[in-house]
C-alpha cells in the first residue's frame, strides 16, 4: 500500500497548479498504525515531487492507544507538526458503547504525552448526542478538557448511517437515540463552553484558540484545490472532482499496472455555486457576496438575497457577507439546502 501511494503521488504530480503545498494531512482511517518510517517515505515523495512551504501544516490523525512517547517523537522528527487525536469522549462506558479501544485515562495521557514531546498544536475529536451521554456527562467531558493542552477541537453529533453496526443495533432495540432537542441542548452547551474558554467557533463543528484554525479543513471550506491520495480519496481542482475507488485490492491492482481507478465529475456553474454555498456558510466568514456576483452573476446573487428572507432569525447580513448565527449553525442543513439552485 505504501508503494502504491508513492506511485500515485508520482502519476498525479501535475494535478495541482504549481502553487506551493501549504498543508499535508494524513487522515481518514487510522494512519497512526503506520510506522513512522513509512510515513516518512510518503512525506519524502511529496517533498521531492512538489514545492512544500517551509511552514506547511503537516497533520496526522491518531487514536490514543497508538501514541507512545517513542512513536510521538518519531513522527515529530520526520516533520509532523500537528496532531489530531480521536478521544471522542472521556467516559469509559460511553467509549465502550461506541466501540473505542482506548480508555478515558489513555486519552488524557496521550494528549499530555504529545505536549511533552513538543507538539504545540494539538487537536481532539469529540462526539455528542450519544445514547447514555446525558448533558451532565457532556458538561463533565468539556470541563476535563479545560485542564488539557488542547488548542483545537472538532465536535460532531452522532449520526446513524445505513448498513453500519449502529443501525443494526438500533433496529434490534439495543439503544434509544437521543432526541433532536437533547442533541441541540448539548450543542448549546458546547458553544457556551467554547466561548467561556476562549475557543473561537469558526466552523459549525470546529473550534480553536489563538486563531489556530485547521489550515487543511479551512482550505476545503474556502474551495481551494487539493489532491487526495489513496483508496477512496477525493480531489478537487476547481473544474472537477475526482475520487479513487475505495476497494483496497482494486486500488492496488490498478497502481501495480501504473494506472488510476478514478471517477470524475465535471462541475457545472450551478454545481460550483451550490458547493460554494455549502462550504462557506459553514464558517464564520460566510458567503462573500462580491465573490457570488463576480463568479456567478446577478441571478445567483439575487437568489441568495431572496432565499435568506425565510431564515432571518438565523442570518447575519452585512454589506458584503452573509453568515449564520450560533442557532443557525445547528440548523444549517435546512438553510443551505434552501439556498441551492
Amino acid at each position: 500500500m505504501i508503494d502504491a501511494l508513492i506511485k500515485e503521488i508520482d502519476i498525479r504530480k501535475d494535478y495541482l497548479s504549481k502553487e506551493n503545498i501549504d498543508s499535508i494531512y494524513f487522515g481518514g482511517g487510522t494512519p497512526s498504525i503506520i510506522d513512522a518510517s513509512d510515513i516518512n517515505k510518503i512525506l519524502s515523495k511529496i517533498h521531492n515531487t512538489h514545492t512544500v512551504s517551509e511552514n506547511a501544516e503537516i497533520t496526522i490523525e491518531a487514536n490514543p492507544e497508538d501514541l507512545s512517547e517513542k512513536y510521538l517523537k518519531e513522527i515529530k522528527d520526520i516533520g509532523i507538526n500537528r496532531i489530531s487525536i480521536g478521544i471522542q469522549c472521556l467516559f469509559d462506558d460511553i467509549l465502550l458503547f461506541i466501540n473505542r479501544r482506548h480508555s478515558a485515562e489513555k486519552a488524557i495521557e496521550a494528549i499530555h504525552l504529545a505536549k511533552e514531546v513538543g507538539f504545540d498544536t494539538i487537536s481532539i475529536d469529540l462526539i455528542y448526542g450519544i445514547p447514555g451521554l446525558d448533558s451532565g456527562k457532556w458538561k463533565d467531558t468539556l470541563k476535563k478538557i479545560e485542564d488539557l493542552p488542547v488548542s483545537h477541537l472538532s465536535a460532531y453529533c452522532l449520526s446513524i448511517d445505513t448498513n453500519t453496526v449502529f443501525e443494526h443495533r438500533l433496529r434490534k432495540g439495543d439503544f434509544i437515540p437521543l432526541s433532536d432537542e437533547e442533541c441541540e441542548e448539548q450543542y448549546d452547551i458546547l458553544v457556551a463552553w467554547a466561548k467561556s474558554n476562549n475557543f473561537n467557533h469558526y466552523e459549525i463543528s470546529n473550534f480553536c484558540k489563538d486563531n489556530l484554525y485547521s489550515r487543511h479543513n479551512t482550505a476545503y471550506w474556502q474551495q481551494k484545490e487539493y489532491l487526495g491520495i489513496g483508496p477512496g480519496a477525493h480531489s478537487y481542482n476547481k473544474i472537477s472532482r475526482q475520487w479513487n475507488c475505495s476497494n483496497n485490492k482494486k486500488y492496488l491492482d490498478y497502481l501495480n499496472r501504473g494506472l488510476l481507478s478514478v471517477e470524475t465529475e465535471e462541475l457545472s456553474d450551478n454545481d460550483r455555486f451550490n458547493e460554494y454555498i455549502m462550504t462557506s456558510l459553514r464558517t464564520i466568514w460566510g458567503i462573500d457576496m462580491n465573490i457570488v456576483n463576480n463568479e456567478f452573476g446577478i441571478k445567483h446573487y439575487n437568489h441568495i438575497i431572496e432565499g435568506i428572507k425565510a431564515h432571518k432569525e438565523h442570518i447575519i447580513q452585512k454589506a458584503d457577507s452573509i453568515s449564520l448565527t450560533e442557532e443557525g449553525m445547528f440548523v444549517s442543513n435546512d438553510i443551505i439546502s434552501d439556498l441551492f439552485i
